[in-house]
């Protein structure tokens, strides 16, 4: 039955399996994501991961950070690395656009590897960034934090998803020919 269904919808719509797919996906991450057993064995050493990088990578620079839990904090300011600060919605949603994409999966394996990895290393910077501007601009730490670094993350993802798209695309399209 679910075959049949679903053959019926690429058939005629790849483009709303696609969305249904990613939707999906999402709405099952949000279930977890606000579940009490996710929060405390997954989200919570992921943000002591984040807190712990984010220090280590300050103290490169000197600012004498230390971390309790998931505070970064020296004698100026505290940062809590908090829910929401994980990168994990970002992250899966466009891991989500890429599984979903009907496309050939070995096109997927690429991206599904860097994208995380990309992502990881942009919050790191989110971090830093928020604590020096928390050390040095406390007047722009909830713009910048609320407003910029959001908009970046929405960004960030969706040009590497166009990005991906456009080379996958292209490559299978290569493969074909």
């Amino acid at each position: 039955m679910f075959q049949s269904l679903k053959d019926r919808l690429q058939k005629q719509s790849p483009i709303l399996l696609f969305c249904l797919g990613l939707v999906t996906i999402m709405f099952i991450y949000y279930w977890f994501y606000s579940q009490e057993f996710f929060n405390e064995n997954i989200n919570r050493p992921i943000l002591e991961f984040y807190a712990w990088t984010g220090s280590g990578s300050l103290n490169i620079f000197g600012l004498g950070t230390s971390v309790n839990e998931t505070f970064v904090l020296n004698n100026e300011f505290s940062l809590n690395v908090g829910k929401g600060c994980d990168a994990l919605s970002p992250m899966v949603l466009i891991m989500a656009a890429i599984l979903t994409f009907p496309i050939a999966f070995k096109l997927k394996i690429p991206a599904l590897i860097i994208a995380p990895i990309a992502i990881i290393f942009l919050n790191i910077i989110r971090i830093m960034s928020l604590f020096l501007i928390g050390v040095h601009a406390p007047d722009f730490f909830e713009i910048a934090h609320v407003e910029i670094w959001q908009s970046i993350f929405i960004i960030f993802c969706l040009m590497g998803w166009l990005y991906w798209l456009v080379w996958a695309v292209k490559k299978q399209k290569h493969a074909v020919a």
